[in-house]
């Protein structure tokens, strides 16, 4: 009991010991999954698909039904007369049985196997059972959806908490060039303008700081939300660390896009219970036959006559049925049927160039995100050597705090357009892994 007691103190340490950790991005998205309506919604009705597939097969299997009943009832008697007989007395007519109510039992084993019905079976559990596989695509295509905005928010969050870090990082080296401003002023070095100049610039971060803050506030309250969790509460991710991926073609793209994106599935399965759907209109035209067989035994008893009916019964039967006519109602439903698979037909060169038109434009961001970091990183290095510079010729007397400034403030750009270049490479893959239906990154 000791041991158990403390198996279950250190479980709900460690719990409560994660609930103030950081979240990785494998974590966010497992929490989004396990509470997110759109998913629970369709994990419910794919259960409900697996229970009309069910309900399909049944058609094949055989049905056995008892029915029986226990009582008493009453029919009045009928009576036989017989007609005169010359030379002998006239007689009274007779019953069959006694006039009286009876108390009676029955019981009924029937057994029916469905035998042919023109393929209407065959196609209603080819139907039902895409139908469940499309319920799955819905599925798959709602987790999609959870993964993408978790990953890009959990993103967002990172960036904006990257772009707050830079500007105040930009204010601390501004607030040092202040000093030395104002040191070099004091000496009569430089003239008041300068200071002031420096000043306004530093009130311009604190502006841009304050809007990197708030906007900081605004990603982790869509994370939050995404996630379930209070709007408020604190949120602390982990950095995504970078590793070695593959360099993907864009028609490997398509290719997987066309074998595992969810509305591409899951319409080729729409189209397959269209085909079938005709099919079964069509098996109307048939007849339905069926095997029939029953056994029973029925009781009947007077009490007052002391008359007891024990009776069996059994029978075999080919039954069946054929619809010569029904007011047209068959072909009706094979033109809807036709009119329905056309329909389906014509959309489907208009899904596979969406669905191209999609993984192009996300395949194509992505090269040009990986392009733009590239010259990010030039730009980045250029502007930091530049400032490096500037604050040295300043703290020499032979450069202007101007200068200095503007050296700042390429490097405040450069750093900003990086960062920003980095975390657009990773929303870039994130939209390619939406676009090809499966996670490739």
């Amino acid at each position: 009991m000791k041991l158990r007691l403390i198996l279950i103190s250190l479980v709900i340490v460690g719990i409560l010991a994660g609930i103030g950790g950081a979240l990785t991005l494998e974590e966010s998205i497992n929490l989004a999954l396990a509470q997110s309506p759109q998913v629970l919604v369709a994990k419910e009705k794919l259960n409900a698909a697996y229970g009309k597939l069910g309900q399909a097969k049944s058609a094949l299997a055989p049905h056995l039904s008892l029915e029986g009943s226990l009582g008493r009832n009453y029919s009045e008697t009928p009576t036989i007369s017989m007609p005169p007989i010359p030379g002998l007395p006239t007689q009274e007519g007779f019953s069959l049985y006694p006039d009286e109510a009876a108390n009676a039992s029955s019981y009924t084993l029937s057994l029916k196997q469905t035998v042919f019905t023109g393929g209407k079976i065959f196609r209603s559990l080819r139907m039902a059972n895409a139908g469940y596989y499309v319920a799955y695509e819905d599925l798959r295509k709602a987790q999609n959806e959870v993964l993408y905005n978790v990953s890009s928010a959990y993103y967002q969050v990172l960036k904006a908490e990257k772009m707050s870090a830079l500007v105040k990082e930009n204010m601390g080296i501004l607030e040092k060039h202040l000093k030395q401003v104002e040191i070099f002023q004091q000496s009569g070095l430089v003239t008041k303008a300068d200071v002031l100049r420096v000043e306004t610039e530093l009130a311009n971060l604190k502006q841009a700081e304050i809007q990197a803050r708030n906007g900081l506030r605004l990603a982790k309250l869509a994370f939050n939300n995404l996630l379930g969790r209070g709007l408020t509460e604190e949120v602390n991710l982990v950095e995504v660390s970078e590793k070695p991926e593959k360099e993907w073609e864009l028609n490997d793209l398509l290719a997987l896009a066309y074998e595992y994106h969810p509305e591409w599935r899951a319409f080729k399965l729409g189209k397959q219970i269209s085909e079938d759907s005709l099919a079964l209109a069509y098996g109307n035209y048939f007849p339905n036959l069926a095997l029939v067989a029953s056994t029973g035994k029925t009781i009947t008893e007077y009490p007052s006559a002391g008359t007891k009916y024990d009776l069996d019964s059994w029978r075999v039967m080919l039954a069946g049925s054929w619809n010569i006519f029904d007011g047209l109602e068959t072909q009706s439903r094979v033109y809807e049927a036709h009119a329905n698979l056309a329909a389906m037909q014509a959309q489907e060169a208009l899904l596979k160039n969406a669905i191209a038109l999609e993984v192009n434009s996300a395949y194509f961001n992505l090269e040009s995100a990986k392009e733009r970091v590239k010259a990010a990183e030039a730009a980045e290095d250029l502007a930091r050597r530049t400032l490096r510079l500037a604050e040295a010729n300043f703290s020499a007397n032979i450069g202007t705090s101007l200068s200095v400034l503007d050296a700042e403030a390429a490097l405040h750009k450069a750093e900003n357009d990086l960062w920003a270049a980095r975390y657009e490479v990773e929303l870039a893959k994130v939209r390619l892994n939406k676009a090809v239906g499966t996670k490739i990154f």
